[in-house]
């Protein structure tokens, strides 16, 4: 899991890096510091995540919820457990299964 969010975190860095507006960078600090206490906190300990504060998710923005999200998809997309011998997508196990 955290191998997922620390790629999380160096593509959001890599995407914003340019950008000059001090609450998206003071944003992005304290909540790449939370990110570190967290995974610190379990010392290379299985790291099982949390529910999302209420209050922080109406503060999202449309594009934000979006990448959340994305985010939710990719997580459940590396953690799926691999069929033996089975298809390798999801449209060929939607295909198979409709065949």
């Amino acid at each position: 899991m955290r191998s997922l969010g620390d790629d999380y975190v160096k593509s959001e860095f890599r995407l914003h890096r340019e950008t000059t507006n001090p609450l998206h960078i003071i944003g992005f600090l304290s909540q790449w510091k939370l990110y570190l206490e967290e995974v610190s906190s379990f010392g290379g300990g299985e790291f099982r995540g949390r529910k999302l504060d209420a209050g922080l998710f109406e503060k999202m923005s449309d594009e934000q919820i979006g990448q959340l999200y994305e985010l939710m998809h990719a997580a459940k997309d590396v953690w799926r457990p691999v069929e033996q011998d089975g298809p390798t997508t999801s449209s060929e196990r939607t295909d198979s299964k409709n065949s």
